[in-house]
């Protein structure tokens, strides 16, 4: 077994989170998740259906999930408990009833200047809360 090369210690984290992104058809895609792992930095979880490597997404955090990002050591794009991630690699690990695939994600950093990135991560907070009030 290899060294862990991570810049954040990776954790065990099983938790549900909310998740929210466009679609290629550019439709509103919500999905409850449950999280295996979590760093400063990014999070594996797993999924009922794949997620488009590449795909922005945003990711609701309860209170108190990680202290890292409440103290932003990697320095992530957030506000309150949203955070933006980025879909880094799907896999399809089951085929029982109900189809599970597990997806690696890195949370976008904030010193990025990709406006249409930070656009989105906006327009995903504001759907998101605006369903839930």
């Amino acid at each position: 077994m290899g060294i862990e090369q991570r810049q954040h210690t990776r954790f065990n984290f099983r938790k549900q989170h909310r998740t929210v992104h466009i679609s290629s058809a550019n439709e509103i895609v919500k999905n409850v998740v449950i999280s295996r792992n979590m760093s400063a930095s990014g999070f594996c979880f797993r999924a009922s259906h794949p997620y488009k490597i590449g795909r922005i997404i945003l990711v609701h955090l309860k209170d108190g999930q990680i202290e890292d990002l409440k103290i932003n050591k990697a320095k992530v794009i957030k506000a309150g408990n949203y955070v933006m991630a980025e879909v880094k690699w799907s896999v399809f690990i089951s085929g029982e009833a109900v189809p599970i695939y597990e997806i690696g994600c890195s949370f976008v950093d904030r010193t990025t200047q990709n406006k249409e990135a930070l656009e989105t991560f906006v327009k995903l907070i504001n759907i998101d809360t605006a369903d839930r009030i």
